[in-house]
């Protein structure tokens, strides 16, 4: 006889990728009664947080679930057979539009799946759809989480990591080159990663060990070999740093004695803890800008109207076609991007800006390798200001200090994974993040697993 490992009426849609799987492995659910249970809890509060640009038909949906319920009566199913997932809408599905909430994108629909997408529908995955964002990425979404079991999402400036703080969820930004980035739709390339949102560590482990490894079509892959999640409860011997933040590194009092009570919780599960110089991380935000930008209006030139996506309907040149397609089809924040990366990039100011910022970038990729030579992870906010604080945008200064503590992975290309603390602020979700040095993935696991076994599962 079958366990059982949920209650009548309890909710599909809030339980764990790992949880669905034995779910289904132990035929308590079908494929089909869950893709019915995400579907109807979607249009009960599709109206409310708009979360999909794109959702699969109903029709193509239970086609693939039924699908996914035959393979495994006859065994042949894959990992992550019948559970349903969701995709930002700046990775390309084969056959799903894919705008990238973006005007000049509105008809695209991608001939190829990223292969991160390929990877876990060739294990079974079904795609309900694809996820609302800012402009191609350019910003944070705010997933509900609920309505899938993990989201595969984009991480250039900590987009991924502060839109899983706000939904209280696990959200890991990899090494770059741990996953491949074939497939999304390329803004600022040396920046940007593929990454999961979960519930849960196991899940995240599961899904870092399909997605990851060497990919023909981006040579930016690596092979190092994803090792499978230990469960550990000690971290003795784990050093731990904590920014000192002062005027030139941003934060709110408020975030501040949290990231220092959440210091004391790792201390008493055995880190050692100290407060450490991370002066570099002032620099931050105006590397981030420049470079992003520069990289911005470079890869966003081929949204031009010529080739796919969205064209004028009235011009009498070419010029005037290119012109009114990029003015019609962008939208403001898209547009303010491009002009600065055109500024830093031109002749008359390439060398004090551009150049300064790459110079600048090595520096912070030097002062991270000396902190993780005495650190194995350094504990900092997510965000600097309070949900719902609108200081970030009351000046262009502050506007760009909202992603100081998440862009510094990206900038170095080091791994960072945002972790929940499980109890809400004034209403909303509160967080953290650790970043660790290259590879170190497994080390952040291992570290969220302490702490969702250990002081998570106490608040649930």
């Amino acid at each position: 006889m079958c366990q059982m490992y949920y209650k009548i009426g309890e909710k599909m849609y809030k339980k764990t990728m790992m949880e669905l799987k034995k779910l289904l492995d132990h035929r308590e659910i079908s494929s089909v009664e869950l893709i019915k249970e995400y579907l109807n809890h979607i249009q009960q509060i599709d109206s409310k947080i708009n979360p999909y640009i794109t959702l699969q038909e109903e029709k193509i949906l239970f086609q693939l679930a039924q699908k996914s319920d035959q393979k495994r009566r006859e065994g042949k199913h894959g990992i992550l057979e019948g559970i349903p997932i969701s995709i930002g809408d700046d990775i390309c599905t084969k056959g799903i539009k894919t705008t990238g909430d973006s005007r000049i994108l509105q008809s695209f629909i991608p001939p190829y799946n990223a292969t991160a997408v390929e990877r876990c529908i060739q294990e079974g995955a079904i795609v309900v759809g694809k996820l609302n964002i800012p402009e191609i990425g350019t910003g944070s979404f705010c997933s509900e989480i609920e309505e899938t079991s993990f989201v595969l999402g984009s991480d250039r400036e900590g987009e991924l990591r502060q839109s899983a703080y706000f939904c209280g969820r696990f959200a890991l930004k990899p090494t770059y080159g741990r996953v491949s980035r074939y497939g999304l739709m390329s803004i600022a390339s040396s920046f940007e990663q593929i990454g999961p949102m979960t519930k849960a560590i196991d899940d995240m482990d599961l899904i870092m060990k399909m997605i990851g490894g060497v990919d023909d079509k981006d040579p930016t892959t690596f092979s190092e070999p994803w090792i499978t999640l230990q469960k550990e409860t000690s971290l003795q011997n784990i050093k731990m740093g904590i920014p000192i933040f002062s005027k030139d590194i941003p934060c709110d009092f408020f975030i501040q004695e949290q990231i220092q009570k959440i210091a004391k919780q790792w201390n008493a599960l055995g880190a050692i803890v100290n407060e450490i110089d991370f002066s570099a991380l002032a620099y931050a935000p105006l590397v981030n800008q420049i470079l992003t930008s520069a990289e911005a209006s470079s890869n966003t030139a081929r949204l031009d109207g010529i080739r796919y996506g969205y064209r004028t309907p009235k011009y009498k040149s070419i010029e005037e076609l290119y012109q009114k397609t990029r003015q019609e089809g962008l939208e403001l924040g898209l547009k303010e991007k491009i002009l600065f990366g055109a500024y830093v990039l031109s002749s008359s100011h390439y060398e004090d800006y551009y150049i300064k910022a790459q110079k600048l970038r090595t520096l912070l990729v030097d002062a991270c390798k000396q902190i993780f030579q005495d650190y194995d992870v350094i504990l900092m906010p997510v965000v600097p200001f309070e949900i719902g604080n609108k200081k970030e945008g009351k000046s262009i200064v502050t506007k760009y200090q909202k992603n100081i503590y998440t862009s510094m992975a990206n900038i170095t290309g080091l791994p960072a994974i945002t972790i929940p603390t499980g109890y809400r602020l004034e209403g909303h979700p509160f967080g953290f993040q650790l970043m660790s040095s290259s590879y170190q993935e497994q080390l952040l696991l291992k570290m969220a697993s302490v702490y969702e076994s250990k002081i998570l599962s106490k608040r649930k």
